[in-house]
């Protein structure tokens, strides 16, 4: 009778870490992550446009520095 109840109790034991390890696998599912992270970002952009658009306009100016000094050098290797 007490083995009986210790093996249910390992069951209800083993069910929950496996929903647990099931909701911990949906939240860091890459495309949950990406939707949290485009969610922030647009409600980010929202409250300071002005930083967005610096940042933007800096990132551009440095991959086309990158594509230009690229494309300029004389490195044979």
């Amino acid at each position: 009778m007490a083995l009986e109840h210790e093996q249910r109790r390992v069951e209800r034991a083993r069910n929950h870490v496996g929903e647990s390890l099931d909701t911990l696998e949906h939240r860091f599912a890459p495309g949950h992550l990406a939707s949290v992270g485009y969610s922030l970002a647009r409600q980010s952009a929202a409250r300071h446009p002005v930083a967005w658009a610096v940042g933007a306009a800096v990132g551009l100016a440095a991959v086309a520095g990158l594509v230009t000094w690229a494309l300029i050098s004389d490195d044979a290797d």
